[in-house]
C-alpha cells in the first residue's frame, strides 16, 4: 500500500464539502478516529472503512479513491 497524504487531504476536502468528517465516519463505524484517518492515508487497509468513506462521496467503490488497493480490479477492465 501507497501513503499518499495528498490523497488523504483531497478524501478530507471532499468529505467536507458533504458535511461528513473522518470523525463522524469513525463514530459511524465505532472505530477509533486514528484507524479511520490511517485507512484514507494508505497505512491501513479496511474494507468496512473504505467502503463508508466512499459511501459519503457518492461513489461505487474504494478503488474509484484508491485504486492501488485493487490491481485485480484494475486488471479485469484492462482486459474488457
Amino acid at each position: 500500500m501507497i501513503l499518499d497524504l495528498d490523497l488523504h487531504d483531497d478524501v478530507r476536502y471532499r468529505l467536507k464539502k458533504r458535511g461528513v468528517t473522518l470523525s463522524q465516519i469513525s463514530r459511524e463505524l465505532g472505530k477509533s478516529p486514528s484507524t479511520v484517518t490511517a485507512v484514507s492515508q494508505g497505512r491501513v487497509k479496511s474494507h468496512a472503512i473504505q467502503d463508508a468513506i466512499c459511501r459519503h462521496l457518492g461513489l461505487n467503490h474504494p478503488s474509484e479513491i484508491w485504486p492501488d488497493r485493487y490491481p485485480d480490479l484494475l486488471n479485469t477492465k484492462e482486459e474488457s
